[in-house]
This record gives C-alpha cells, structure tokens and sequence, in this order.
C-alpha cells in the first residue's frame, strides 16, 4: 500500500550565514499523512536555500518511500525568511577628555569602531545613542550601537564611555 502524504506550506527561516537546508518532512501534514511501517527515505527537489529565495514562495516536492518500496510525493510552498540582525561587535570602552573650558565632551561618531556582517546585507547600517554631536558632562554613560540590515532586521551592543575632567588648576606639586 502507498503512503499516504499530505503537504503543507512552510517557512525557512535562513541561518546568521544566510542558508538554510529544508528537512523535507518538514512539509509533511502528521495528523494527514500516513504509513502504518514508517518512512524508510524521504527527500525533495529541493532542499538548499539562501537570501535570493527571499520574497519568492518556492514550489517543492517531496518524495518518500517506505520500507517496502511504495512511494509518494506531494508538493508544497517554502517561503524563505530571513529574521536574524546583524552580527553586531562593539568597541571596547573608552575614556574621552572633556573641553578644559566648558567641562563637556561632544560625542564622537563611534560607528566607525564597530563591525557588523549580514548574511543577507552587503552593508547594515550603523547607529548610536546618544547621537554625533551630544554634550556631556563628566561621568560614565552607556553608548547604544544597533545594526540594520536591509530588511529591518536589527541588533544592538553596549560599550561604556567614561568622560573625564582634566583641568589644569587642580594639579599639585607635591615635594614627596
């Protein structure tokens, strides 16, 4: 007796890489298909994909055999999706002097320092908090980078900046 298979549509998810293999029993519908003696092979035309598959539902077969050599193939959609961030890297902390006469620090633009890869996006954006261009005054703050990649899928890292007062009348000479 053949099995009896019924598909369903699927979404693959794509890896930090940007690939993805499909488990053709993935497009199985369990509580539809049967084979009292189990599947001995199961395989689609297609199994591997990757960022171009994006946005494109792909039609894949999948065949199947049981122990006794009766075979199926049933057929079904694979949307592809890519729902992972960047791999996002942040500079170590940093220590920043603030202006000797206003006692401010103007954040520096720090995206430079990071790294951040796609598997799907050639170039994810950078951007921090605070902003290029913020004032701040002595202390310890906490810089936010967050990578987007071209699909809007995001990730952010922290690294602390620690501003520091450098002034030239708090100096002393000590004979010690």
């Amino acid at each position: 007796t053949d099995p009896v298979i019924v598909c369903q549509d699927f979404t693959l998810e794509l890896d930090d890489n940007g690939v993805a293999t499909l488990d053709p029993l993935s497009l199985l519908d369990d509580t539809m298909s049967t084979e009292a003696c189990g599947f001995d092979v199961a395989t689609a035309d297609i199994t591997e994909f990757d960022c171009s598959n994006i946005g494109t539902p792909t039609m894949v077969t999948i065949f199947v055999q049981d122990p006794s050599g009766n075979i199926a193939s049933c057929s079904a959609m694979v949307d592809v999706v890519d729902v992972n961030g960047p791999v996002l890297t942040c500079p170590d902390d940093q220590v920043r002097e603030s202006d000797p006469a206003t006692g401010t620090y103007t954040v520096e633009d720090f995206t430079g320092l990071a790294t951040a890869t796609d598997g799907c996006s050639a170039t994810p954006t950078i951007a921090q908090d605070p902003a290029v261009g913020t004032e701040l005054g002595v202390g310890s703050y906490t810089v936010t980078l967050t990578a987007t990649d071209d699909l809007g899928n995001m990730s952010t890292c922290t690294f602390n900046l620690q501003v520091d007062f450098l002034g030239v009348d708090e100096n002393e000479l000590s004979n010690a």
